[in-house]
């Protein structure tokens, strides 16, 4: 879609600013509408820019609603405790389906083996999942069993430090 977003921006965005005035967040927008797989191609050219406009907000409105069937709803199935400036927060997972989602999106055991556990937590940043956290209780002491990145492997050293401020804060 490069080219025939890269003409549309030429022809009708260019000719829409001689007229309104810029607004940043509406063209990122669009821009981010034009690289969704939900874009065709040859629809591009001949779209306004008020046509396309409204495209790119269905777009992002069905994008936030998937996003927010993933992620599930705050307070049923699951409650952010803490969010670092760095924009790493510490989620705990408060239903089976929200362990279930958090072992599905990050390829770990945690939506199969640890669904009775009420001290499971994701670790993410923006809403996307870095790592999971698997805390037991024995004779009233809490203790880190897991900390586990993608598919059971280390947390990435890109996000290591977020995952650390997470937990000591």
């Amino acid at each position: 879609t490069l080219p025939e977003a890269k003409r549309w921006l030429e022809r009708i965005y260019l000719g829409y600013l001689l007229t309104k005035e810029y607004n940043e967040n509406e063209i990122n927008h669009i821009l981010d509408y034009f690289n969704s797989p939900s874009i065709n191609p040859g629809q591009i050219g001949s779209t306004s820019y008020v046509e396309m406009l409204k495209k790119s907000h269905k777009w992002v409105e069905d994008f936030n609603k998937k996003i927010n069937n993933k992620i599930g709803r705050e307070g049923k199935d699951h409650q952010t405790l803490y969010q670092s400036p760095q924009g790493y927060s510490l989620v705990k997972l408060l239903s089976e389906d929200s362990k279930k989602m958090e072992g599905k999106e990050m390829s770990n055991c945690i939506g199969t083996l640890h669904l009775k556990n009420p001290y499971i937590y994701s670790i993410r940043v923006e809403n996307e999942r870095v790592a999971s956290l698997d805390i037991r209780e024995k004779e009233g002491r809490f203790f880190t069993k897991e900390i586990k990145g993608f598919k059971n492997g280390q947390v990435s050293s890109l996000h290591w430090k977020g995952v650390r401020d997470c937990l000591f804060n």
